[in-house]
């Protein structure tokens, strides 16, 4: 299943979202794939709901199990006669300005502040950051290169001239030689790193909502 995944350039996550989804079922079921059948899956389906699982998961478990056996194991489930789970579309639980710059300010770190102000200002996910490179900032021409971003495409995203000062004292106060611009020991910050600074400068700000770098 990976290695399918792989030669149609499916992004890492979704491989783990895919792989793990087909495990699940396989246990589930406790069969071998080859006697698997459309009841079966239905019933993990209906295992998955009946634990709460939200629709958007059982969608994309549905997709998992749908490119398992057509493309892996070649056997004709029957997709389609599945139940059509309705996507849910739930507006995100947005910070406010003040929130951010509240975040902002009980940060101390130059590397942190410049993580909260660039994830904010221009719209970046947490990814496109991590793999964000020095080069890829056009001082000049307020812009930001996103290279590779989701689905694999490049794009431009606005740099805000707010910014310009951090990015540039950073880069001065910062060891060179690391093409990265949010730099770590072994060259770039992972996500996970990201992801604490965020859980922490919304804790210190005592901001009561689910806070993530997205």
């Amino acid at each position: 299943l990976e290695n399918e995944l792989k030669l149609r350039g499916f992004s890492q996550k979704t491989m783990k979202a895919y792989k793990y989804h087909v495990v699940k079922l396989l246990d589930f079921i406790k069969k071998v794939p080859d006697n698997i059948e459309n009841e079966d899956v239905k019933s993990y389906m209906l295992w998955m709901i009946n634990k709460g699982y939200n629709n958007n998961s059982v969608r994309l478990c549905k997709a998992a199990i749908s490119f398992y056996f057509k493309n892996v194991v070649r056997k004709d489930i029957n997709i389609e006669k599945l139940p059509n789970i309705r996507k849910e579309n739930t507006l995100p639980k947005v910070l406010s300005r003040r929130e951010v710059q509240e975040m902002i300010n009980t940060l101390n770190n130059i590397k942190h502040i410049l993580v909260v102000k660039l994830l904010y200002s221009a719209g970046l996910r947490v990814s496109e950051l991590v793999n964000l490179k020095v080069n890829d900032i056009d001082i000049g021409r307020n812009m930001i290169m996103i290279r590779q971003g989701k689905g694999k495409k490049d794009r431009i995203t606005l740099l805000a001239s707010s910014i310009k000062e951090d990015i540039l004292n950073y880069l001065c106060k910062r060891n060179s030689g690391n093409e990265y611009l949010i730099n770590g020991l072994k060259g770039k910050y992972s996500i996970k790193a990201i992801q604490k600074i965020i859980d922490k400068a919304a804790k210190l700000a005592k901001i009561n909502k689910k806070v993530t770098p997205h």
